[in-house]
C-alpha cells in the first residue's frame, strides 16, 4: 500500500514510467508495429434519399448519386432518387447505380402530401437497407416538403440523420420569373405547392395553404424575435441564433423566445443549408433555418469559397444565378460529401491534439480531463500521450495503473460508439469489455503486436460507455468513432 499510494502521488513519473516499461517489453518480445486497419465506414453510413423541388425530377441528382458512390464508397442501392408524380401522391424510383430516366413536371400537389410520399420512400429505402436511419438531400421547394416530414409525420423523426437543403424554399419565396409569366403570381392559381410558398415570410394566415409555412416556421419566421417555433425540432443546433441577414443586426433583434424541441435518444437530426447568390429563392435568406448545425464542419479545400453565415447555414459566396444547378457545382457536391459524413465523429487525438490537461513528461502528452471532441473525459481518469507502442499517432489511455476500468460520456446529446481501435502495450493478450447505459456489451481479445479494430454493432445511443480491460492501463485506445 505504501508503494502504491508513493506512486499515485507522483502522476508524471507513472506516467514516465508506463512509456518506458511498455517500451522495453515490446523490444524484449520483439513485437511487431503494424497498423491496423481503419474503421469500417461503410457500416456507419446511413442511405440517402434525394428529394427533388417544384419543377424537376430525380434526373437532377445523378452526379451527386455517382460522386457518393465513387468517392465516399456507397453502396448504390444507399443512394435513392425519387421522382415524384404532379399530384405529389406517387413518385418513381431512380435506378440503383443507374442515370435516373425521367421527365420533369410541375408540383400541383401540396408539401404536405409530398410528405407522406417520403415517408413511403424512406420506409422502403431502410427495408431496402436494413438500416434504420436515412440522410435526406433536397432541393429547392423539396426543403419544405422534407421538413414536413420530419416535424409532423409521425415516427418521422425516428428515421432522420441528417436533412440537407439546397437553395431550399424554407420560408417561401417572392419570386416571379421577368421572362415568363412570374411564379408568385400566375403559379399559386394551378398549384398548392406554389401557394404554400409564397409569399416569403407569411405574417398571417390569409389562405388554409399558408399553413405550411406557418406550421414549419411561425409568423414570420425567425425575423419574428417573439416567434416561439422551432423550425428544426430536435436539432443539434442552438435556437435564436439567426437574424436578419440583409439588415443591420440593430433593426432585427435576435429572437430569444423558441419553445425548443431539443434531440432526445431517439429523435436527433442534423439540420444543414446550401445556399448561393439565388435568382429564385427570393429573399436568399430564406433558404436558411434557425437552430441547424450543432457539427464542425470544414471549409477548407474546397474548390470555390464557402463561409458558414449562422450555425449550420452555409454559403457559396462565389456562386450566382445558380439555383437551378446548385447540385451539379463541384464545391457543393463536397459540401453535402462532408455534411454527411459529420454523421460520424472519429476523435483520433491528432487533429487536433487535445490542448489541455497538465504535461505528464517530456513528449508523452498529457492527462486528458474533462470535454473532449464531444466526450467528457471526466476528471482523474484519463491521460493521452504521443507514438507508443504498436500506435504511432496520439492515443489515450487509463491515467494510472489503480483499477481495470474507465468511463466516459458524450457531452451534447447521447451518441452510438461505432467503433475503435486499441492495442496493448503488454507481450501478453488481454480481455477488452465495453459496456453503457443502455445494457449494450461487447467483449474482445485484444492480442499484442498491432492495432485492433474493436465494432461494436451497436444500434443505441449511449450517454455513459465504460472501458474494461483486464491488464488495466496497459490498454492504448484511439480512433474513437461514434455517430448520431
Amino acid at each position: 500500500m505504501t508503494s502504491r499510494r508513493f506512486f499515485r502521488s507522483l502522476p508524471v513519473l507513472l506516467l514516465a514510467w508506463r512509456r518506458v516499461l511498455g517500451s522495453l517489453l515490446l523490444l524484449a518480445s520483439a513485437l511487431a508495429t503494424s497498423i491496423g486497419a481503419p474503421p469500417v465506414w461503410g457500416q456507419d453510413l446511413d442511405p440517402v434519399l434525394f428529394v427533388h423541388g417544384f419543377g424537376d425530377c430525380g434526373s437532377i441528382w445523378d452526379t451527386l448519386r455517382n460522386d457518393l458512390q465513387t468517392n465516399l464508397g456507397y453502396p448504390p442501392q444507399y443512394l435513392r432518387a425519387i421522382s415524384l408524380s404532379a399530384d405529389g401522391t406517387t413518385y418513381a424510383v431512380c435506378r440503383d447505380g443507374a442515370p435516373c430516366e425521367c421527365g420533369a413536371q410541375e408540383l400541383t400537389g401540396s408539401n404536405k402530401t409530398v410528405a407522406n410520399s417520403i415517408a413511403r420512400a424512406v420506409q422502403e429505402l431502410l427495408t431496402a437497407t436494413g438500416k434504420t436511419r436515412v440522410d435526406i438531400v433536397s432541393h429547392s421547394m423539396g426543403g419544405l416538403s422534407t421538413r414536413w416530414y420530419i416535424a409532423q409525420v409521425p415516427g418521422a423523426a425516428e428515421r432522420v440523420d441528417t436533412w440537407i437543403s439546397l437553395a431550399g424554399a424554407n420560408h417561401g419565396t417572392n419570386w416571379d420569373d421577368p421572362v415568363g409569366s412570374g411564379f408568385c403570381s400566375t403559379k399559386p392559381s394551378v398549384s398548392a405547392a406554389a401557394r404554400e410558398v409564397c409569399p416569403a415570410f407569411i405574417e398571417v394566415e390569409a389562405e388554409p395553404d399558408d399553413q405550411v409555412q406557418l406550421t414549419l416556421n411561425g409568423i414570420k419566421g425567425f425575423k419574428n424575435p417573439n416567434n416561439v417555433q422551432d423550425e428544426t425540432p430536435y436539432g443539434f443546433g442552438e435556437d435564436n441564433q439567426l437574424q436578419r441577414e440583409d439588415s443591420p443586426p440593430a433593426e432585427i433583434p435576435w429572437r430569444n423566445s423558441v419553445t425548443r424541441e431539443p434531440p432526445t435518444a431517439t429523435r436527433r437530426v442534423f439540420y444543414a443549408t446550401i445556399r448561393c447568390g439565388d435568382e429564385v429563392i427570393l429573399p436568399n435568406e430564406s433558404t436558411t433555418v434557425d437552430g441547424a448545425g450543432g457539427r464542425t464542419i470544414d471549409l477548407t479545400g474546397l474548390p470555390e469559397p464557402a463561409e458558414e453565415t449562422s450555425p449550420g447555414n452555409f454559403r457559396m459566396t462565389q456562386l450566382a444565378f445558380c439555383h437551378e444547378n446548385i447540385h451539379q457545382n463541384l464545391a457543393v457536391r463536397q459540401l453535402v460529401a462532408r455534411l454527411l459524413q459529420a454523421n460520424t465523429t472519429v476523435v483520433n487525438f491528432d487533429k487536433p491534439a487535445p490542448d489541455h490537461g497538465r504535461p505528464a513528461c517530456s513528449g508523452c502528452g498529457g492527462f486528458l480531463d474533462g470535454l473532449f471532441d464531444g466526450i467528457d473525459f471526466g476528471t482523474g481518469q484519463w491521460a493521452w500521450e504521443g507514438e507508443f507502442s504498436s500506435d504511432p499517432t496520439n492515443n489515450i489511455y487509463f491515467r494510472d495503473s489503480t483499477g481495470t476500468s474507465r468511463t466516459f460520456q458524450f457531452s451534447l446529446a447521447p451518441r452510438v460508439l461505432s467503433s475503435m481501435r486499441v492495442f496493448t502495450a503488454n507481450p501478453n493478450q488481454g480481455t477488452l469489455t465495453l459496456s453503457d447505459n443502455q445494457g449494450q456489451t461487447l467483449t474482445q481479445v485484444v492480442t499484442p503486436g498491432s492495432m485492433q479494430p474493436v465494432v461494436t454493432n451497436w444500434t443505441l445511443p449511449s450517454t455513459t460507455v465504460t472501458v474494461d480491460f483486464t491488464d488495466g492501463w496497459a490498454l492504448g485506445i484511439d480512433d474513437i468513432t461514434y455517430r448520431r
